[in-house]
């Protein structure tokens, strides 16, 4: 049973110490007006919280869309995927209806390209004729932001007249403003930013300088892309000329080579042969000279065109140096490179029509055949190359590798490294065989040889090093070294000399052309106090003949000086008859062929008649060289040559030989005895 518990009671609270005594109940109207207050206070509390929660979903958004901005100007590769990123971003991030990107094309009517486009209506805004010009079409925000260069914001398009020509279009995408953001690329306007929105006011300053900001952010990354393309196409140039020829597009000699290698090795493997025929066309040595390098293009180009027809799929063409083709074909052996080389000849016998000038070509060639002449790439088109030389030097059209070229070659290096040598070791010196008057015996003077004393070797034969100075470029440095050395002996050979003596000095093709010719034989005359009519200069026929126009500019020039000239080896080159008397010649120099033959060959005989007779009527004297005995001699003076130089006069001595047969033939009366028969 439970017990009960009684709890004592507290005494009742006096009236006058109760909490609401002595105060008067509140009215209805003052309680109002606290019911006011604070719902007003609650009010402006939620306004306030709205705004910043308004206000940090437009920084989240500010963020985003410059996150995503930022994110695509990194990621773009193409101004194209660029536009097209930052076009999404703008919808999909900052919340409005559209944006898109144009070109501002400077063509006629100066229109828009719209190349990127994200949001609503953007078939509409692509099939829109929208300009940057003062037309109706050129009024809205992007034509007038290009126009300005600065920001252009529309912000009631229902209403604005400026976009009327567009305005339905825009009422039925539900477009209410627009903002026009000009895109600038090294201080000039490219194209432009456009941003669309479906409220009127949501434009306001804030967005206005996210998109001023974003557009500076497209026209900085359109500028690095632009200049990564250009650095990505001088790449590519750089990498495609490193494997062709610039002017031709025709695979180059590293191309060629890297092609052989490929192939060589998987031919070794396979016991397969393969050719390589290089092929020179002469002529472009001397078009050089007289064409412009597009039209030397194009023969090159035309040799081309007629010989590929005639290649198989896994043949390889190329041009392996100025002038010079490489062609590759694998699985061929050397009779299907001669045949080859025969449908070459057979290809090219046509003349190249060059504007109305029709050239011949004349090919050269070279073989070499794997693995039978080389085992590598380079090595099969070096004895290629080498074959081709030799056929040039020979004058034949088509030569086949030998082994023994190669050491030709060798030889050839020697010699050039010996010349090098020589010049700084003084191992040349000067020869001298006398030029014989043919109407009475006396000497006019003597040509100047250059003779090679080697300290190993003895004298090297002319016939050995000259070939090589002209191949290597050395005949320049020994041609002016002979001028010098010639002058200077003009000089001892002269001192008190009382009758005539010319010095005849044999000028190369190189130091003819050279501009400072002129300026050379005259600091060397004034060196050595030596008269310009005691130096007669040689020339060959051939060397004239390569340049005719520039050859009697030359001469003209020399002959001013005072000198004299002589053509050497005439009958041999190339020149015509009719060039000839354009010529300012003192004398013409019979190649010793004809004056050798001439007593036992009627047609040599005719020949140098002819050229005597031609020689006088145009007012040369005529030098008749190679007379080597008596009978060639009285029937050189029988035919009317002036001057007569050979080996039954005189061989070729040096200086201090020369001086004491100059005293020897004045006095000796058997030799003298020759004209008192004629």
């Amino acid at each position: 049973m439970t017990k009960r518990v009684n709890h004592p009671q507290r005494p009742p609270v006096p009236a006058a110490k109760q909490p609401n005594a002595g105060r008067k109940t509140a009215s209805p109207a003052k309680d109002a007006k606290l019911l006011s207050l604070q719902q007003q206070l609650e009010q402006q509390q939620l306004a306030e919280h709205t705004r910043q929660s308004e206000e940090l979903h437009r920084v989240n958004r500010t963020l985003r869309t410059l996150r995503g901005g930022n994110r695509a100007l990194l990621a773009a590769r193409t101004e194209l995927g660029l536009f097209e990123a930052i076009c999404n971003v703008i919808v999909e991030r900052s919340g409005f209806l559209t944006a898109w990107v144009g070109y501002a094309l400077h063509d006629v009517h100066k229109t828009f390209q719209v190349v990127a486009a994200a949001g609503a209506g953007t078939d509409s805004i692509k099939a829109c004729p929208i300009r940057w010009d003062e037309s109706s079409c050129g009024t809205g925000p992007s034509g007038a932001a290009v126009r300005s260069g600065r920001p252009v914001l529309k912000q009631d398009l229902a209403t604005d007249s400026s976009v009327a020509v567009w305005q339905k279009d825009l009422a039925r995408e539900g477009f209410a403003a627009a903002l026009g953001l000009p895109l600038f690329l090294n201080g000039e306007v490219f194209g432009a930013l456009v941003v669309i929105a479906g409220d009127p006011h949501a434009f306001d300053g804030e967005s206005l300088a996210l998109f001023e900001e974003m557009a500076a952010d497209v026209s900085f990354g359109v500028a690095v892309l632009r200049d990564r393309e250009e650095q990505r196409l001088k790449d590519t140039r750089i990498h495609w000329l490193a494997y062709h020829d610039a002017e031709t597009s025709l695979p180059n000699r590293r191309s060629f080579l890297e092609f052989l290698d490929a192939h060589l090795q998987k031919f070794h493997e396979d016991h397969q042969p393969l050719a390589v025929i290089t092929l020179y066309a002469q002529e472009t040595s001397t078009m050089s000279d007289v064409l412009f390098a597009r039209d030397l293009c194009r023969v090159l180009l035309e040799v081309s065109r007629r010989i590929r027809p005639h290649l198989d799929d896994s043949a390889y063409w190329g041009l392996c140096a100025e002038g010079r083709f490489a062609l590759a074909m694998p699985g061929c052996n050397l009779q299907d490179a001669l045949v080859m080389a025969d449908t070459i000849q057979i290809a090219l016998q046509k003349p190249v029509a060059v504007g109305k000038v029709q050239i011949d070509i004349t090919p050269v060639i070279g073989i070499a055949i794997f693995p039978g002449h080389a085992q590598s790439g380079e090595e099969l088109l070096r004895n290629a190359e080498v074959a081709l030389r030799v056929a040039r030097r020979n004058g034949t059209i088509c030569e086949v590798f030998r082994a023994t070229f190669e050491q030709e070659s060798r030889n050839n290096l020697r010699i050039a490294g010996g010349i090098r040598t020589g010049l700084k070791k003084h191992e040349f010196v000067l020869y001298y065989q006398p030029k014989i008057d043919l109407r009475n015996g006396d000497v006019l003077g003597a040509e100047a040889l250059v003779r090679w004393i080697h300290p190993a070797h003895g004298i090297v034969s002319p016939a050995d090093f000259i070939p090589v100075a002209e191949k290597t470029g050395l005949i320049k440095p020994l041609t002016d070294w002979v001028v010098q050395e010639a002058m200077r002996q003009a000089f001892k050979l002269l001192k008190g000399a009382n009758r005539e003596h010319r010095i005849s000095i044999n000028m190369c093709a190189r130091s003819f052309f050279d501009p400072g010719l002129r300026q050379q034989l005259g600091r060397a005359l004034e060196t050595w106090g030596v008269s310009p009519e005691d130096i007669v200069l040689e020339l060959t026929e051939s060397m004239l003949a390569e340049n005719v126009r520039g050859a009697v500019q030359i001469l003209h020039s020399l002959r001013e000086m005072g000198l004299s000239i002589s053509i050497d080896d005439f009958g041999t080159g190339y020149s015509s008859l009719a060039c000839l008397h354009r010529f300012p010649v003192n004398e013409i120099k019979l190649d010793y062929t004809f004056t050798r033959a001439a007593a036992s060959d009627a047609a040599s005989l005719k020949i140098a008649k002819a050229v005597v007779s031609l020689g006088h009527d145009l007012g040369r004297n005529i030098v008749a060289e190679g007379v080597e005995d008596e009978q060639t001699a009285l029937l050189m003076r029988e035919i009317g040559c002036d001057v007569v130089q050979g080996y039954f006069f005189g061989r070729p001595m040096p200086e201090e030989a020369y001086v004491p047969w100059l005293q020897q033939w004045a006095a000796n009366a058997v030799h003298r005895s020759l004209w008192q028969t004629i």
